[in-house]
């Protein structure tokens, strides 16, 4: 029997291009899945991060809904925003008001507003 070495087989360009654009929409939506589960991973990841910072050592907000002592000032979680308040001559009475509003010292540098500080009796 004779081996054919020069036979061609007409290439169907159409069924080709099918088939390639069919393997590559496959990939693209396999990277999407992966891409949309990597973001949603980090976003959880920093909720987490976020909240656990904005907590003290025990795991719970710094104060429960009611009145906090002078003793309350010293543990609050942000020592940073006390500090700035005590350095700034803030009485301790306004101090607490201001962390029974759980504000932070980044708040006070980026977005407290006068109408802020009118609401939790401020003046």
């Amino acid at each position: 029997m004779k081996i054919l070495s020069n036979i061609t087989f007409p290439i169907n360009l159409q069924l080709l291009k099918q088939v390639l654009t069919s393997a590559l929409r496959r990939r693209l939506g396999e990277q999407q899945e992966e891409l949309f589960r990597k973001f949603f991973r980090s976003q959880t990841e920093m909720y987490n991060v976020l909240s656990t910072e904005l907590r003290n050592g025990n795991g719970k907000r710094p104060f429960p809904s009611g009145s906090s002592t002078e003793d309350d000032i010293d543990k609050y979680h942000d020592q940073d925003l006390v500090a700035w308040l005590r350095f700034n001559q803030f009485p301790d009475e306004t101090i607490r008001k201001i962390i029974r509003e759980e504000f932070t010292l980044t708040d006070f540098n980026k977005s407290v507003t006068k109408e802020d500080l009118r609401d939790i009796g401020l003046k």
